[in-house]
């Protein structure tokens, strides 16, 4: 069940056979479904039952996307804080709706799927969504691959994304092996809103003792309020 007064991330992925239904990144339902589909020329509607005019959801709706492929459970936690540009591949149609255009909502993909706003007098308003300023996090962790000593300092390679709306510098990264913290350093490079950097560092890993090892990383920014995206993490086996 959904809380009120809070906002939430829902995505519907449509696979081969398969319908699925992610709330805040994590998968709550799926349901086969027949492999194929029949085109039709109906508008669809948005918070809006297609069967029961008067059946309306209850709320405010913030941002529609919508893509022509599957999406991965990764691809939709990575992107779901983040504004898109509209020229992301597989997007179609994206309605920030912060701008209008007409008598509906502005498309930032440039093609010619568009939509209207319809409402009445009973229909609620609320605020759009609100841009975290400060908000960065660890978008993957690129390497090692392999450890080619089991004791010692190993080259890490991570990839560090700025999701927030403001320009962010000396940004805190810990380093966690197994549970027990192991490192610290400072990303000093200033990342733009929306900017991913690669960095690289040297870190004390002692994986001998065990047949696997786990691997998080994290940013430790004292302003940054969204915790979901700010650790990654990566599990290394003895071969």
């Amino acid at each position: 069940m959904l809380a009120n007064n809070r906002w939430y991330h829902v995505a519907a992925v449509v696979g081969p056979g398969l319908v699925q239904l992610y709330v805040d990144g994590q998968r709550v339902a799926q349901s086969a479904v027949l492999s194929g589909y029949i085109p039709s020329r109906r508008a669809w509607r948005v918070g809006e039952s297609p069967f029961e005019d008067r059946r309306r959801f209850k709320g405010a709706i913030d941002e529609l996307r919508i893509w022509n492929k599957p999406r991965t459970q990764a691809e939709i936690q990575r992107d779901m804080t983040a504004l898109l540009e509209g020229n992301e591949p597989g997007l179609v149609a994206y309605f920030p709706m912060n701008k209008a255009a007409g008598n509906g909502p502005l498309n930032k993909v440039n093609n010619a799927v568009t939509g209207e706003f319809q409402r009445n007098e009973s229909d609620s308003q609320a605020p759009g969504y609100t841009r975290i300023l400060n908000d960065v996090g660890i978008e993957r962790i690129d390497g090692p691959d392999v450890f080619t000593a089991r004791k010692g300092p190993s080259r890490v390679k991570l990839t560090v994304r700025n999701y927030g709306a403001n320009a962010v510098r000396f940004i805190p990264l810990v380093y966690v092996l197994n549970g027990k913290e192991v490192w610290r350093d400072t990303l000093r490079q200033t990342l733009e809103a929306g900017v991913s950097y690669a960095h690289k560092t040297l870190v004390p890993l002692d994986c001998a003792p065990n047949d696997s090892s786990q691997l998080a990383i994290c940013t430790a920014l004292p302003t940054d309020t969204w915790a979901r995206n700010d650790t990654a993490q990566v599990l290394y086996r003895k071969p």
